[in-house]
């Protein structure tokens, strides 16, 4: 599995969401698969805690992993247009998870994160 597709992509993501509540290279795995202006957000918002709480925070700290096992399935819904793609995964509580990708320079997918401004 690569980041090469958008398919790829969800389940290289999802793999390491799952693992990153306990592992900070997970962690780190799933921030690098996150779009520019995502990562760009995370960034600045490390910093930010860093100045409120004194303390060092990296960008994959401010990740807050939602998925759990059963949002980690094998078989998800895909649907590219051009650049950009959703992904529609099932979980077990019958609400799917959507993820929006958006595919950067060298044709790499990447995790858009929604809602993600910095005030």
């Amino acid at each position: 599995t690569n980041d090469h597709t958008a398919r790829g992509a969800v389940k290289l993501f999802l793999a390491a969401a799952n693992e990153g509540v306990s592992d900070p290279d997970a962690s780190r795995q799933a921030y690098a698969l996150l779009s520019e202006p995502s990562r760009a957000a995370l960034r600045a918002r490390a910093q930010r805690a860093t100045e409120i709480a004194g303390t060092r925070y990296t960008p994959a700290d401010m990740l807050v992993f939602r998925f759990s096992s059963d949002t980690a399935p094998t078989h998800f819904e895909v649907r590219e247009r051009g650049k950009q793609a959703t992904a529609r995964i099932p979980t077990a509580r019958g609400t799917p998870v959507q993820l929006e990708l958006v595919q950067e320079a060298g044709g790499r997918w990447r995790i858009v994160l929604p809602n993600i401004e910095i005030n």
